[in-house]
Order: structure tokens, then sequence, then C-alpha cells
């Protein structure tokens, strides 16, 4: 995983307008200030700071073009498989980690929004279990002879929702609550499974990467 600039919505938006992205996920859309008024004035304004973070290039004539850096933001526009990871807090109130995963054949990328801001990291789908692994820290202590399945989203201690989706119609959703070091898979809410922590992993890759039935 590497780290790479971080861009602001409308720096993102005029880098996919410039390579003539056909994707760019809504979220980064409704960060974004409004363009329509001075729209060129905005366009101006963004080439110069992605030219300063050397990711496009003017020449004497005017021209831009995208420089070798810029080819590492490929996946979040051209990209059809797309991946988010939220956990919250107790209760599912306070959200701790919302990100988003953009895939390209075996390229992908990292997002982490602040506002308007968006912090990015290019990675190998085989660097998937590790990353995961990372951002999730799940439990390690499952107590598989647990009895007690009164989970709920008002009593658990973290939310942790995978999403998948995919330009070609496949979706998926694992939606897991954590209690006292035991992982709940919550797809039948009146009956949890509980899950190891690999199963989970395992699991979520299989979503991303569009194994899962």
């Amino acid at each position: 995983m590497e780290k790479l600039k971080s861009l602001t919505a409308e720096e993102l938006f005029f880098l996919g307008r410039l390579i003539n992205g056909p994707y760019i996920d809504y979220a980064y859309v409704a960060a974004m200030d409004d363009i329509q008024h001075a729209y060129n004035s905005h366009e101006q304004k963004n080439m110069m700071s992605l030219q300063k973070k050397g990711l496009v290039f003017e020449n004497f004539l005017g021209e831009t073009s995208l420089m070798e850096k810029g080819n590492d933001y490929r996946p979040i526009f051209f990209g059809k498989d797309e991946g988010r990871l939220e956990i919250c807090g107790s209760s599912g109130e306070m959200k701790l980690i919302d990100i988003r995963f953009h895939f390209l054949e075996s390229d992908g990328i990292i997002t982490m929004m602040h506002g308007k801001d968006i912090d990015i990291w290019s990675i190998k789908k085989d660097e998937l279990e590790t990353v995961l692994r990372g951002m999730m820290n799940l439990p390690q202590n499952e107590n598989f002879s647990s009895k007690d399945r009164t989970v709920t989203i008002e009593n658990a201690d973290k939310v942790y929702v995978v999403t998948f989706g995919s330009v070609s119609g496949k979706a998926g959703r694992i939606v897991l609550y954590e209690k006292d070091g035991t992982l709940f898979d919550m797809k039948d809410e009146n009956n949890p499974d509980i899950v190891s922590s690999d199963d989970v992993i395992e699991n979520t890759i299989k979503l991303f990467t569009g194994e899962m039935n």
C-alpha cells in the first residue's frame, strides 16, 4: 500500500474530467462546492493545483495532459467495482472509519474523506487481506460456545458494515455486530451467527472481488 497525494473533491473531479473517466462516486461530487457558477475559473484553479502536485502538465500552448503519477488514480474513474467499509462505535452512533475501495483489475485505490479533502492510497488486490486486518482490527477471542446471542445495535460495542457494488449489477452487504469480544453476523437478526475474524476477512475479500454469491 502506498500513500498518494491527497486531493480535494474538486481536484479529483477535474482530474477525472481530464482523462475522460466514465465513473465517479457520488460521495465525492456531493463534497464539492458549487462549480457551475464560474465553472472555468474553478477548472483553472484546480488544474493549477493538480500541476503543483505533479499529477498534470500544461505545455506552452496551454494543453494539459496527465503525468505518470496521475495514472495511479485511474481505478477511481475506470474501475467498475467499488467497496465500502464503515465501522461505528457503540450503538452504531459514532462513525470510527468510513473507507471506500475502488478496483481496476489487480489495481486498487483506498480513499478516506475528511469533508471535501480526500486521503488516497494505492493498493494491489493481493494486499487486501493485510490492509483489511489492519483497518478492521477485529477481536481474536471469539467465544464460539456462547449461548447468549441477544445482540442488538443498542448493546453492540461496534458495528461493521461492508458493502460492494459493481457496474455489472453485482452487489452485496455484510453487517456485523461486536459484543464482548465476539463477532456476530447479522444476516438473520433473529438468529445471528457467531463468526471468526478469519471468516470475516475471507468473506470481505470474496465480496470485494465479486466471488461471494
